[in-house]
């Protein structure tokens, strides 16, 4: 037959438990992870320009066991579980603003390279081996100093197996190159078009 609200006791007890032991493998983490990201952040971004990650978890508040217990009525009713583990975030803020609505576009993309490459750099210290770094697309929305910047760090501090795909490079090449052309031709149809100004 269905639960009564008092046959939750002993998931709630299993559930704020493991939560607990995720919760601190998560701050633990963010306090490995950060200054790895800040690192790359504070390269590419322009100066004035601040970065954080905040963890927000609903065990920072009131202890998990208490929340359950306050829920419990509108857990049951509703049938899944209004708080937990499971409604943790991470909030990725630039000048102590979300990036996702302060940012401009191209701030976002340096957030997210920052983050890439902070990502690669920690996985390479934990699994003690080095992952392939996939860059699709990157100097999109991006200024020619943080363009300059990503490449040059990217050589420098990272001898590191990679592969970028980025289309812009080769459209532009191909916009120089069809420019190229539409000079030459110009070029030759003022050659066969002066004789007959001059007549």
């Amino acid at each position: 037959g269905r639960l009564e609200p008092s046959d939750f006791e002993i998931w709630d007890e299993r559930l704020v438990f493991f939560a607990e032991q995720i919760h601190r493998q998560r701050a633990q983490f963010l306090a490995d992870f950060l200054p790895v990201f800040l690192k790359y952040f504070q390269q590419l971004a322009d100066e004035g320009e601040s970065a954080g990650i905040r963890y927000e978890s609903t065990l920072d508040g009131l202890p998990l066991a208490e929340a359950l217990q306050q829920n419990l009525q509108r857990d049951y009713y509703s049938g899944f579980t209004h708080c937990g583990i499971h409604k943790d975030d991470f909030a990725f803020l630039e000048n102590g603003f979300p990036v996702r609505t302060y940012c401009s576009q191209g701030q976002q993309k340096t957030f997210l390279i920052a983050l890439k490459l902070a990502q690669f750099d920690y996985i390479q210290s934990v699994k003690k081996e080095r992952p392939l770094l996939l860059l699709d697309d990157i100097f999109d929305k991006l200024d020619s100093r943080r363009v300059q910047c990503l490449t040059q760090l990217v050589a420098r501090e990272h001898q590191r197996r990679r592969q970028v795909r980025q289309a812009e490079p080769v459209n532009q090449h191909r916009r120089d190159q069809e420019g190229h052309r539409e000079h030459h031709h110009k070029q030759d149809d003022g050659a066969s078009e002066s004789p007959r100004g001059a007549s």
